[in-house]
């Protein structure tokens, strides 16, 4: 019955959230340092991604939705999702010479329109009638654009404090 499949997916999320969770940003940390195959843009990449994800469970704890099994989920699949944006953004920054402004201006349209349809489509869970799955959209949608704030915001303004400092 639905039921009894629902309350298994909660014993299984339950048991095995954690580590899901953290085997998923683990995989992300070395498909990133594999991808930049150099360590300061690793860390710009993953700190962007980092960023994202505690400005999504802070800003979920400050209005007091709880972290449930389901949106829980939200956490792994964040992960994958907003660490493309900080990936693309440093991409873009090599063929521009270093220029986070130029990058932004470059790529930045794209990456906000990817941003838009997986909110979209993530805001279709609100109006599900399973509370659960109403948390779930609310919570990977706020990681989708919280990741995305994080990369057009945070990331391009840190490296061109990082470059000015070193040139001066």
């Amino acid at each position: 019955s639905r039921a009894t499949v629902f309350a298994e997916m909660l014993r299984a999320l339950e048991s095995d959230g954690f580590r899901a969770t953290a085997g998923a940003l683990g995989a992300v940390i070395l498909v990133v340092l594999l991808a930049t195959r150099r360590l300061g843009a690793s860390v710009a990449v993953i700190t962007t991604l980092l960023g994202g994800v505690v400005l999504t469970v802070g800003g979920a704890a400050w209005l007091g939705t709880r972290l449930n099994f389901l949106n829980f989920v939200a956490l792994p699949l964040t992960f994958g999702i907003g660490v493309d944006y900080g990936i693309n953004l440093y991409d873009r920054m090599k063929f521009v010479g270093g220029d986070p402004a130029a990058a932004v201006r470059s790529v930045g349209g794209a990456m906000v329109l990817c941003s838009f349809t997986t909110v979209v489509g993530y805001g279709a869970l609100i109006s599900h009638d399973n509370k659960a799955m109403q948390s779930f959209g609310r919570i990977a949608m706020a990681g989708e654009l919280s990741c995305l704030v994080t990369a057009m915001f945070l990331m391009p303004a840190a490296l061109y404090l990082l470059r000015k400092r070193s040139a001066g």
